[in-house]
């Protein structure tokens, strides 16, 4: 995992050459980075704000890459959510989770509430009407 500030230094280099470039934040892997004192997810969304246009959103327990449902790891998707909600997000919000956590034979149950899961938080922190 890089340095944010080397990754920020980076970015506005590249914006002046590319005016247009946006930035897809990835959660969990941003959660990894926070134990080796880089920001938290949400401080990275507060502070790269419209230059997010994409996301993956996905929980870990803040060790391992493990692409977990939202809200089975250590993510405060609260404050994630009400970070996005500061900027004023209006891209795609996409799951990127692993179907296999509980076996093959629940990949289906898991993407349904992993897909339940983010509808109510959208719902509750960023007040976002979601359709079926």
């Amino acid at each position: 995992f890089g340095d944010y500030k080397n990754f920020t230094d980076g970015l506005k280099n590249i914006k002046e050459v590319y005016p247009d470039i946006s930035v897809c934040v990835d959660t969990g892997h941003t959660n990894l980075t926070a134990r080796f004192n880089q920001p938290s997810v949400q401080d990275v969304i507060e502070n790269l704000g419209n230059n997010i246009t994409c996301l993956h959103l996905h929980d870990n327990s803040g060790l391992k890459d493990e692409h977990k449902v939202l809200g089975s790891g250590n993510i405060d998707w609260k404050e994630v959510f009400s970070a996005l909600k500061q900027i004023d997000y209006k891209g795609v919000f996409n799951l990127e989770i692993v179907l296999t956590h509980y076996g093959e034979e629940f990949i289906f149950e898991e993407l349904s509430y992993g897909v339940k899961t983010l509808k109510q938080l959208l719902k509750k922190h960023y007040n976002k009407k979601t359709t079926e």
